[in-house]
């Protein structure tokens, strides 16, 4: 399964990292930031996580360069509120037929998000665990704890399965049948 990390930030790093630590998927980071996509690919990315550093060698794009990026199966998104729109229309023509959105903003964003792909290819999230860039290619971690999922018609699907399955070696993971209720 090819990933992509939007928004190479705090959390987006820190799952990101732990997603190649186990590696559970072909993790792919895309961020604004050029300066810090930049030090990613030349020197790797490093994250402090409760106990121990990490380091990872990693394959990051600027968000004007995805034409050059293997096309995801998910994009985890990962960004501010304000760069939502932005961001996933930025993603969305690289799509593969199957793929879909997972706002892991802590926001409700995922109306906007299901304008842009369409709801069939969104799904919620509330991210509990935390993360934070320190500088460019650096991250840190303080608590661990999980990641609440679900479809936004409530079912419990075989993609939210699968999604579950991935996420669930690098971070505690909860389905939700409400996560309208949840956000």
């Amino acid at each position: 399964m090819r990933i992509w990390i939007a928004g190479a930030g705090g959390i987006g790093c820190v799952l990101g990292g732990r997603l190649l630590e186990h590696a559970t998927a072909d993790v792919t980071f895309v961020d604004t930031w050029a300066e810090h996509v930049d030090a990613m690919n030349e020197r790797g990315l490093t994250v402090d996580y409760p106990g121990e550093t990490r380091h990872f060698t990693v394959n990051a794009f600027h968000l004007t360069a995805l034409e050059r990026a293997p096309r995801p199966d998910v994009v985890l998104l990962c960004v501010k509120s304000y760069q939502t729109a932005e961001v996933v229309r930025a993603v969305a023509p690289f799509l593969s037929a199957g793929a879909y959105v997972v706002s892991l903003q802590n926001a409700i964003n995922e109306d906007a998000i299901a304008e842009i792909v369409g709801s069939e290819r969104t799904v919620g999230a509330i991210v509990l665990f935390d993360g934070a860039l320190i500088g460019p290619a650096h991250a840190s971690q303080i608590r661990t704890k999980p990641l609440v999922i679900g479809e936004l018609n409530g079912s419990v699907t075989a993609r939210l399965e699968t999604l579950s399955s991935l996420l669930r070696s690098s971070v505690p993971i909860v389905l939700s049948t409400n996560i309208w209720g949840e956000l």
